[in-house]
């Protein structure tokens, strides 16, 4: 078996573990909904105090921002600088 086989086979296993994980201890956590809570009741507030007539200037920043974020985060995460705990946001 080369490298690249036994990587393939990890990966499988840390993702089986990762859903596992996710499925048992964090998908109806408390927590998961508070922050799910939190971030709606943040769009609605923007909703309501947001100029609309500058609303595809906004939409566009924050569509880059959200990129952005997403790639560093995914970086990150895949190359071993950080992970993501839901318990410890509490």
């Amino acid at each position: 078996m080369d490298n690249f086989e036994i990587i393939q086979q990890t990966r499988e296993t840390l993702g089986q573990l990762v859903i596992s994980r996710y499925l048992s201890n964090e998908l109806f956590s408390f927590n998961r909904w508070f922050l799910l809570a939190i971030l709606v009741g943040t769009y609605v507030v923007w909703w309501k105090l947001i100029d609309k007539k500058r609303l595809m200037e906004l939409l566009l920043f924050g569509s880059f921002v959200a990129v952005s974020v997403t790639f560093v985060e995914s970086f990150g995460t895949t190359v071993g600088l950080w992970g993501t705990n839901i318990s410890s946001f509490l």
